[in-house]
């Protein structure tokens, strides 16, 4: 009898469930799609740039990131081009509070996320 076995007759434990790997999404598969999204490229969001559309671009970036990711913001910082974790922070906290606030904002965000989504779908129907 093995110890997982034994665990859930004696201790009444379930055996543990084992989930098939996934496939790890970074921030800079995410940067490159809002980057498709918004019609400029990974480097053009990665410029210190003011642009409205390439600020909203990074943050949204940054905010899905820490979503769907487990990267830390020093490491999306550095993949966005920025000097420190705390800009990410700040971009986090900015979507997040856009989103509840405002419904332009909710609309832009759910109209990449699904696009995004569709996009993962199409890359898991080529596996």
């Amino acid at each position: 009898m093995s110890e997982e076995e034994w665990a859930h007759k004696f201790m009444g434990k379930r055996p543990p469930v084992k989930v098939p790997p996934q496939r790890t999404m970074h921030t800079s598969f995410i940067g490159h799609h809002i980057a498709n999204h918004l019609g400029v490229t990974l480097e053009m969001l990665r410029q210190p740039s003011r642009v409205k559309t390439l600020v909203y671009g990074r943050d949204i970036t940054c905010y899905l990131a820490r979503k769907y990711t487990r990267d830390s913001y020093a490491q999306i910082a550095k993949v966005l081009g920025w000097t420190n974790h705390t800009t990410g922070m700040h971009a986090f906290r900015k979507v997040d509070e856009d989103l509840q606030l405002s419904s332009e904002a909710e609309r832009f965000f759910i109209d990449i996320r699904l696009s995004h989504e569709a996009y993962l779908e199409e890359l898991r129907g080529n596996k």
